[in-house]
């Protein structure tokens, strides 16, 4: 009987150790989970970001496993440790005891002054993330009111989300910094979250530095549109401002590159490829420079075609020359553009271009008729053969020239068909547009109608031709006879000088006129006979 009742004895103070034990582990766990209860409502009541709740939310989630599964570790190891006790031999109240008291006795002072200094900077980090949220819901109502930021104040709401959040994030990591240094926890821990809280710190300021430089560019680009708005250079911002959206970007790559680069170099085994990253920032301001210096360059070349001093046919050929201007100065920016960030990324350029003369080479001995087409196409437009707008012949097409590029010319004819010609196979060209031309009218009369009256009424229709379209003839119909004596009808032509490329226009109006006139005395025009003859010839002979 007394066995069973040391026994009972024993198990009792096994149960009382655990009960214990396990009470003490809930209250601490239930103290934790209560204060990070309080902290996580608190940010959720100061937030009105719905990705920031998400955040919140997520985080309490995982933090409530986090905690359920150490809870029942942590149990599990209770009742392990006094299970292990007893079937050693030992009686757990015992040993816990001295346990305890093997604990020097200035332990639990610290202890208690960490929890303390703990608890402090818990309630300074809450304090802080209180009236910062305050300081900042000022600074951006006070911001708002500025005109510019007033009408779209997206921008502005985005970077004081971001700081508002990074800020907040910030303080607490450093608190848990200040944490796990002060618990003494092995350096490793510490080192790595001292490394994540750096990354977290540079990728938190990118982001800040990010949506400033979207903010202060907007706001920039509407001071200076409304600056610029009655000043003589307003042409040139206007030309240039298509530019800011590219800067922006340009200058975002760059925060970006440069939080990469600073992340890269906190990780020691791939610390080494940092040294790419001001490389690549050269690269950007390089292009950026080039795409300033293209637009700059398109700007003078339209100016110099808009000069007021030069006269029409000027005008012209440099609407002409203008396009192929602009593509050559742009591609042979872009090529230096591409050779320059080749050297600055650290590519020897010299075998690329050596590689381009090879390859030119080669493509000259294979592509002559593209050569042949470029050659004749410069000579086209040095040699002022045709204009744009001009009316030509060419190859049996006839119609007005639409462009003219390094290797073709599109023609439109008057059906609205594009013909598109090799400029080297433009062997024989008509222009109507040079100068002057002649609207050339025949027709056609019987020989029994007396040739001086057939003389009066054309001069009489061509003076009608004159009143009825002056801006285009620019002298007197010339009534040149009998070309030519047919079976049933004499052939008789007409020449009315006319401005260039009108010469359709004014012999269609003028052969109505003079059907009304031929009309109005009585005459026919007898109609063309066409006679086929068949010719045998002696293919030997």
């Amino acid at each position: 009987m007394p066995d069973i009742l040391q026994s009972s004895e024993k198990l009792l103070q096994i149960f009382a150790v655990v009960a214990i034990e396990f009470l003490t582990l809930s209250l601490i766990v239930s103290v934790v989970v209560w204060v990070v209860k309080r902290v996580y409502k608190n940010l959720l009541q100061r937030t009105h970001v719905e990705k920031i709740q998400q955040s919140l939310n997520n985080a309490w989630r995982l933090f409530k496993v986090f905690m359920v599964v150490l809870f029942s570790i942590l149990t599990a190891g209770i009742v392990g440790t006094n299970s292990w006790l007893v079937w050693k031999g030992k009686e757990p109240m015992k040993t816990t005891l001295e346990w305890i008291n093997a604990i020097p006795q200035d332990f639990w002072l610290q202890l208690a002054i960490i929890l303390m200094q703990i608890i402090v900077m818990a309630i300074a980090a809450v304090v802080l993330v209180k009236y910062t949220r305050k300081a900042l819901i000022i600074a951006e109502k006070k911001l708002s009111t500025f005109s510019h930021l007033k009408e779209d104040n997206s921008q502005l709401i985005r970077f004081f989300s971001s700081l508002t959040q990074v800020l907040t994030t910030s303080t607490w990591l450093f608190f848990a910094v200040f944490v796990i240094h002060q618990l003494l926890l092995p350096e490793f821990i510490q080192t790595l979250l001292l490394k994540l809280v750096t990354i977290y710190l540079i990728v938190g300021i990118s982001l800040i530095i990010a949506r400033m430089v979207a903010m202060v560019v907007t706001t920039l680009q509407a001071l200076s549109a409304s600056y610029a708005q009655d000043k003589s250079w307003f042409n040139y911002y206007d030309a240039l401002e298509p530019l800011v959206p590219l800067l922006r970007k340009s200058l975002e790559y760059i925060v970006w590159i440069t939080s990469i680069t600073l992340v890269i170099a906190q990780l020691n085994p791939i610390a080494e490829f940092s040294k790419y990253g001001p490389r690549l920032i050269q690269s950007i301001g390089i292009f950026f420079i080039a795409r300033v210096f293209i637009d700059a360059g398109f700007l003078v070349i339209e100016n110099e075609q808009n000069a007021d001093d030069a006269d029409e046919m000027t005008q012209r050929r440099r609407a002409t020359i203008l396009p192929l201007m602009k593509s050559l100065f742009k591609y042979a920016t872009y090529f230096i553009t591409f050779v320059l960030i080749l050297g600055t990324l650290g590519i020897d350029i010299m075998p690329f271009l050596a590689g381009a003369g090879i390859l030119g080479v080669v493509i000259g001995f294979g592509a002559q008729p593209f050569i042949n087409d470029i050659v004749s196409g410069f000579f086209i437009l040095f040699e002022n053969i045709f204009l744009l707008d001009d009316v030509i012949e060419v190859g049996g097409v006839l119609g007005r020239v639409e462009s003219i590029d390094f290797r073709t010319t599109k023609i439109r004819d008057p059906d609205g068909n594009l013909h598109v010609i090799r400029n080297g196979d433009l062997n024989h060209v008509k222009n109507y547009s040079k100068d002057f031309t002649f609207a050339v009218v025949e027709v056609r009369i019987g020989y029994d109608v007396d040739m001086k009256d057939v003389r009066a009424v054309l001069e009489n229709c061509g003076e009608q031709i004159k009143q009825q379209l002056p801006e285009f003839v620019t002298g007197d119909m010339v009534v040149a006879g009998i070309v030519e004596f047919e079976k049933s009808a004499m052939r008789i032509r007409t020449t009315t000088p006319v401005t260039p490329a009108k010469h359709f226009v004014v012999a269609t109006q003028l052969r109505e006129i003079i059907k009304v006139a031929f009309d109005d005395k009585g005459w026919v025009m007898p109609a063309a006979k066409h006679q086929v003859e068949l010719i045998s010839k002696d293919i030997l002979g």
